[in-house]
């Protein structure tokens, strides 16, 4: 599961193509399919938080990607939450909590990009640079809130990136590391093999 607030999409589109990478990789021993909101088929009697929330329960691997914007308030189950970003977060901590920590793989990621955020800006009405001001202080205020003891020290761990491709590059290799995890565990039975003909023909005497 891939979540963000909307000003990432970059990073999600590189999700994807790292995600489908992975499936060739592991080839039939393991089955990695993205689950993005837009894929849902959201129905117009209810909200878009009601739409996803069914889906989230399915989840092995949740990824969460933060950058200068947070999203927009919403009231679930009685609790206010910053976001739909806030409230998939929580969710997902909840059924790591619930499973002692068996499912979901929680990996988060913040890109750490003040020169990309002040040079959109440049080119932005004054309205629109108050409400990005105002975005960028409410996602740090997530960040502070669920990453940070009052004391500055780290609550959580997290991966800071500063481009894209950075990310996709980190993600890959996080990904992998969870996967073959669940091998060594005996989660999964078999290790990556072959679908089709060895690719390295020179070993085919062997």
């Amino acid at each position: 599961f891939i979540s963000s607030p909307g000003d990432v999409e970059v990073e999600r589109e590189k999700a994807k193509q790292v995600i489908e990478q992975l499936q060739k990789w592991y080839g039939a021993s393991v089955h990695l399919e993205v689950l993005l909101w837009e894929q849902l088929p959201l129905e117009i009697d209810a909200s878009f938080q009601a739409g996803i929330d069914p889906a989230l329960g399915q989840i092995d691997i949740a990824v969460f990607i933060l950058w200068s914007r947070i999203g927009t308030p919403l009231v679930a189950d009685g609790k206010t939450y910053a976001s739909g970003t806030e409230r998939e977060f929580d969710l997902m901590l909840q059924a790591h909590a619930k499973t002692n920590g068996e499912k979901p793989d929680i990996l988060f990621y913040r890109r750490n990009d003040d020169d990309s955020f002040n040079q959109y800006l440049t080119t932005q009405s004054t309205d629109t640079i108050k409400t990005c001001l105002a975005q960028k202080e409410a996602a740090e205020t997530f960040f502070q809130n669920h990453f940070k003891n009052e004391d500055g020290t780290n609550q959580r761990a997290y991966h800071a990136y500063q481009h894209p491709v950075e990310f996709a590059s980190r993600l890959k290799v996080h990904l992998r590391g969870l996967i073959d995890e669940q091998f060594t565990q005996g989660t999964l039975q078999t290790r990556a093999s072959w679908t089709d003909r060895p690719p390295y023909r020179g070993l085919e005497a062997f």
